[in-house]
């Protein structure tokens, strides 16, 4: 019978921990139920292993409210109205400011607060 051979240990911040980081496949993750705990699961596990090159399949603001993120500044140029109406129709504007290049669109990711 032979005896099973045991994992080598690697500290994190170690030459082998970065060894094995490396040595990590790309990996695709669906959020799955934005409502869920899937979000919060998919930002653990992305935090726990910040060296691994992983595509994140799902709506980008429930992913950064998971992360605990509540505000982001989408810069969208002046001529796609499309995504401008899209952005201004979500109810998530909070702030606009415009230049030249630009369309500077801060929105609030905080979710709703519920009525008491």
């Amino acid at each position: 019978m032979h005896e099973p051979v045991a994992a080598r240990a690697c500290e994190r911040n170690s030459e082998c921990y970065a060894g094995r980081l490396a040595d990590l496949p790309r990996l695709g993750i669906s959020l799955g139920d934005p409502t869920g705990i899937g979000p919060e699961v998919v930002v653990r596990a992305l935090a726990a292993r910040p060296g691994c090159e992983v595509a994140v399949f799902g709506d980008q603001g429930v992913l950064a409210r998971a992360a605990g993120i509540r505000q982001i500044r989408a810069d969208v140029l002046p001529e796609n109205q499309p995504m401008l109406r899209l952005l201004r129709s979500s109810g998530l504007v909070e702030a606009t400011a415009h230049d030249e290049d630009a369309v500077h669109l801060t929105l609030n990711l905080a979710p709703a607060r519920s009525a008491p």
